[in-house]
């Protein structure tokens, strides 16, 4: 029988993903400040939702940038851009690794994916290799390879990276 993990009875990977990036946006974050964040915006976040909702369904990006706003950004002064968020502009597979691989090499930035297709997760990109995605994630995921991420909707096994949920952050 396997152990319980973090998602199992709740859906806050948005909200996990959102303190690594920043983490990553502001190296100096202790763990301590991290988890005085992470309790403040499930306060924010009960005053503003049902937390139930929230828990059975986890956060979309709006609510993200607004956790951000609300909470992360006046404690860190940190900065949050979703650059593929206009309808006009949507790369193709090629182009969107391309400003992948860049911008993940950025100092002082994190940056936020939605996963979905196989899975249903936010997690944070920590580098780009031919072959893979490298993680920095809550949920103990490490990386997954290229050849079944998309950023559209592919065959059943792909995982679906969509460029409008991208967010980064910086510090």
């Amino acid at each position: 029988m396997p152990p319980f993990q973090q998602g199992t009875f709740d859906k806050l990977c948005g909200l996990y993903a959102l303190i690594n990036a920043s983490r990553l946006a502001v190296p100096k974050l202790t763990e301590a400040q991290c988890e005085q964040a992470y309790t403040e915006a499930v306060q924010w976040i009960g005053e503003q939702q049902n937390p139930s909702d929230i828990l059975r369904n986890g956060l979309n990006v709006n609510q993200l940038q607004s956790i951000h706003s609300h909470v992360l950004q006046p404690r860190w002064r940190t900065s949050l851009h979703k650059p593929f968020w206009t309808i006009q502009y949507r790369p193709n597979d090629k182009k969107f690794w391309e400003w992948m691989d860049r911008e993940v090499r950025r100092p002082h930035q994190g940056i936020l994916i939605s996963i979905a297709g196989r899975m249903d997760h936010w997690s944070v990109v920590r580098d780009i290799t031919p072959k893979s995605i490298m993680l920095f994630d809550s949920h103990n995921l490490q990386s997954l390879r290229r050849t079944i991420c998309a950023t559209s909707e592919q065959p059943r096994n792909s995982h679906i990276i969509e460029p409008r949920y991208v967010l980064v952050i910086t510090g």
